[in-house]
This record gives C-alpha cells, sequence and structure tokens, in this order.
C-alpha cells in the first residue's frame, strides 16, 4: 500500500507528507514535486529511516498537504526504494513459506515478528554507536555508511554534510581495497585517515561487517587523534549489525 502510494505521489509530482503507522511505529516520509526528500521515524532519520518505514508490515498510511519547508536528509528515489519494498517483501513470504505450519501466522514467534524486532533492535545499537562517537573530543559528524552501495545506515553531528562526504569517501575505501587486492595483500584495512587543514577524517571499517564503515569528522584543535582512533576501534568492536 505504501509503495503504491509512493509511486502515485511520485507520478502526480506530489507536495505531501506521508504519516506512517505499524503498530507501535511511527514513520514521516516527505515528499516534494513528487521526490523523497526527507524520512525520520523513532530511532534515525535520513534515507535508513525510509528504508525502514517502506518495509513495516500492514501499515496504515494518512495523506497530509505540507505544511512548511523541510530540511532534506535524503536522496533515495522512490524506484530505489519501491524496489527495496518488493525485495524485502520476497524475504519475508521465502521465509513463512520454509517456517513450520504453525508459526506461519503474524504472531509473536513468526518469522515477520523476529525480522522486525532484530530490525528494531540494530537500529537502536546503530542510534547508540552513533551517539558514543560523538562523545569522542573533537567530533563534528558521524556515519555508518555501506561502501558497496554508498549508503548511510545511520548519521549524527553537524557542520559538514556528513551523508554527502561519507558516500564519497567511499570510492576512498573501494579504491584502496582496489590496490590492495591489484598488490596481493591478503589483508584487511583497519582504519585510515585523511588529514585536512582543521579537521581529521576517520574511516574504520568493521571486522565483523567488512562492507560497512564508520566515518568520523574531527575538529583537529579539540581532537586527540590516537585517543580518537583507540575510541572508534572500541566502538566498532562492541557493534553488532
Amino acid at each position: 500500500m505504501l509503495a503504491q502510494m509512493l509511486e502515485t505521489a511520485h507520478q502526480r509530482h506530489s507536495n505531501c507528507t506521508l504519516l506512517v503507522t505499524a503498530g507501535d511505529h511511527r514513520g514521516i516520509i516527505h515528499m516534494v514535486n513528487g521526490e523523497l526528500i526527507a524520512a525520520e521515524n523513532t530511532y534515525v532519520t535520513g534515507p535508513t529511516a525510509a528504508y525502514d518505514i517502506i518495509t513495516w508490515h500492514a501499515a496504515k498510511v494518512e495523506v497530509q498537504a505540507l505544511q512548511s519547508p523541510v530540511q532534506a536528509n535524503i536522496g533515495v528515489t522512490v524506484s530505489h526504494l519501491v524496489l527495496e519494498a518488493v525485495r524485502v517483501q520476497q524475504e519475508w513470504d521465502e521465509e513463512i513459506v520454509d517456517a513450520p505450519t504453525a508459526t506461519q501466522t503474524d504472531t509473536p514467534h513468526s518469522p515477520l515478528h523476529t525480522t522486525t524486532q532484530s530490525k528494531e533492535q540494530t537500529m537502536s545499537d546503530v542510534k547508540n554507536m552513533l551517539e558514543r562517537a560523538m562523545q569522542i573530543d573533537g567530533a563534528i559528524a558521524v556515519a555508518l555508511v555501506d561502501w558497496n552501495s554508498g549508503m548511510t545506515l545511520g548519521t549524527m553531528g553537524s557542520g559538514i554534510n556528513i551523508e554527502l562526504a561519507a558516500a564519497g569517501n567511499t570510492n576512498v575505501v573501494r579504491s584502496k581495497l582496489k590496490v590492495m587486492r591489484d598488490l596481493g595483500l591478503k589483508d584487511r584495512i583497519e582504519d585510515m585517515l585523511i588529514t585536512l587543514g582543521s579537521q581529521y577524517h576517520l574511516i574504520r571499517l568493521l571486522e565483523s561487517q567488512p562492507n560497512l564503515f564508520i566515518y568520523l569528522a574531527l575538529n583537529k584543535t579539540n581532537a586527540n587523534l590516537g585517543m580518537a582512533r583507540y575510541q572508534l576501534s572500541q566502538l566498532e568492536r562492541e557493534l553488532v549489525v
């Protein structure tokens, strides 16, 4: 239902706000001229919130006129989001078909319920990690990024466009990994440091999820680089995605 409404709003170049509810979940998607510009739910904002909302089961949607200018925090297209909804629904259908008959309904023990619970826990863990990263001395902004897709799974902070910076630096990670392959280096990247005139940018790859990295921007004046790298390594070890 939500996917169809997004498609309709896109085709009509609508300016609207979609209020989405599913049980205790609440989410908001803003559209301008039929394009997604912002999304938020209880845990996060931006692309991650949009991807989460589109997968809610049996969601109810209320369409309202866009009341005031909304700060953009998302660069996901409607077609991309709808394709993601189809993919997730197919995964759910496969899980339900493969599950024992007694658990094929939407009960507290069903695969669907378990998937939702797991997703909520993951998003809560990501938010907690971002909050702790922002407590590092000199922290300006932080993001958790999938370098395969360039999509941010969560962001926090201000002062720079962290989503743009994180997406751009996926190319840095890809290039370094390619060089390592070309050199025949069978090793992993722990972290990468980019030093600017006034900032440090740290990229910490997750050992448990090699396709993800934490991107942390620091003010050089306030930062202790050695301590920041150590604290980021601790966060990387504790984060389970």
